[in-house]
């Protein structure tokens, strides 16, 4: 199984994206959280098994994507820009 391109989740996780949801997140913890829930609706998750800063002001991280089976289907590129001490901006695509 791949993620097709015209497959649902693509559209909901780019919809967590800032510039989407018109709403910046409190915390790298928040905005990532969020993605990871849209594919958890759809019985995937992020390969966590590389470690990930997620702590600096800004960054992007590419991340496998699993099925229930831990079979790579895709990749995430997630990247964040912290506005203020408590204002993130994250942008996400599945590929």
């Amino acid at each position: 199984m791949t993620i097709a391109a015209k497959h649902p989740v693509r559209r909901k996780f780019a919809g967590c994206s800032t510039c989407n949801t018109w709403s910046y997140y409190d915390s790298t913890y928040h905005g990532v959280r969020s993605f990871d829930d849209v594919l958890e609706e759809y019985n995937l998750r992020f390969d966590l098994e590389c470690p990930i800063n997620f702590g600096d002001n800004e960054g992007r991280e590419y991340l496998h994507v699993l099925d229930e089976n831990d079979n790579v289907v895709g990749c995430a590129l997630i990247s964040w820009y912290r506005m203020s001490p408590n204002c993130y901006e994250f942008t996400g695509y599945l590929g």
